[in-house]
């Protein structure tokens, strides 16, 4: 009697098991599908003359930059993220996704040097705010990747400094 308690209990967690894994396969498609639409949107019937054309305000390069960050070509990307901070260069968010964006391309001094940059822009507005902390653990995390690890040390330190300030 137990052992068909048991058998049943065991199909049961399998039943659910393959349905969890088939929401997650399903959820992973529609997922695929809107970021195909979205990249569509951005590639439907533009060349790269027209798109430079169309983009005035460095949210538009952001974009831009982003949807090619997306599509894995982070040369491109970058080029985005340059024109966006040339735009406007207290612009963090373009020094943090170029930052991204040199990680993927292996090129960890560039990573550092735009990771500081963002910090010096955030800190320059307000010394110690506790949104910087995130910004920190990405240095932390590049200065560890260069095998500085007493100075990322310090940087996940201030990145918990900030964090407690909340």
């Amino acid at each position: 009697m137990i052992w068909i308690a048991l058998a049943s209990l065991v199909v049961a967690i399998g039943t659910l098991i393959a349905m969890w894994c088939i929401y997650f396969l399903e959820r992973g498609e529609r997922a695929k599908r809107g970021e195909e639409k979205r990249n569509k949107g951005i590639e439907k019937g533009m060349k790269r003359e027209s798109v430079a054309q169309e983009l005035k305000a460095p949210s538009d390069y952001m974009k831009h930059g982003n949807a090619e960050y997306r599509k894995g070509n982070y040369d491109e990307a970058i080029k985005y993220y340059d024109k966006a901070i040339e735009l406007e260069k207290n612009y963090v968010y373009a020094w943090v996704s170029k930052g991204y964006a040199l990680r993927r391309l292996g090129r960890n001094e560039e990573v550092l040097n735009a990771y500081e940059k963002a910090i010096e822009l955030r800190e320059s507005k307000s010394k110690n705010d506790p949104n910087t902390a995130w910004i920190w653990d990405l240095k932390g995390y590049t200065l560890r990747k260069l095998k500085q690890y007493k100075k990322a040390e310090k940087s996940f330190k201030k990145a918990e400094e900030l964090r407690s300030q909340k």
